[in-house]
């Protein structure tokens, strides 16, 4: 597994069509970020395929920019890549967080990956009915709207905070 999550680091990094990372931007450099993403692979692509991409790096990005797990140290080191190569995009999340979450959020990725597509459909409509949940859509989006695994791995910085490094990659059909 180790070797599959450098390769697709290594494939990413090679083939980089889009980026933002949030410690050198504001709000309106990320609305420019999603504009311009969306523009252009509105103009690429059937209905269906512009929607589906543009849903996986909304999500995304809400997730870079969502700050519930982080405190203040850490909050502003993330970043979020978008790359392709033959016909399949990639989506590189990378977010600084407290290793006291690193836990739970293994355990809801873990969960959403055991799924089979019906089994995730479920959990959504599970999850959007508990109102006490506190389990991460963005997870569960994303392995919906890819139909693939999400692979991920936590790299310690420091004895409180790890980097939580989030790749998953949607083939166009």
């Amino acid at each position: 597994m180790d070797n599959f999550f450098y390769y697709l680091r290594e494939l990413i990094d090679n083939n980089i069509v889009y980026q933002i990372d949030k410690r050198y931007s504001n709000r309106q450099q990320m609305e420019t970020f999603l504009d311009g993403f969306s523009k252009d692979m509105e103009k690429k692509y059937s209905r269906n395929v512009y929607k589906t991409l543009r849903y996986i790096v909304v999500d995304q990005v809400h997730y870079l920019y969502h700050d519930d797990y982080e405190s203040e140290a850490v909050k502003n080191n993330a970043s979020f890549t978008v790359a392709i190569d033959n016909s399949t995009y990639y989506f590189l999340l990378e977010k600084e967080m407290s290793n006291k979450n690193i836990l739970e959020l293994k355990s809801e990725i873990d969960l959403v990956n055991s799924k089979d597509l019906e089994g995730v459909k479920a959990l959504y409509k599970e999850v959007l009915s508990d109102f006490e949940t506190n389990m991460e859509f963005t997870f569960i989006d994303l392995k919906r709207r890819t139909e693939n695994d999400i692979n991920y791995k936590f790299m310690p910085i420091d004895g409180k905070h790890s980097l939580l490094r989030l790749i998953s990659f949607f083939p166009l059909k």
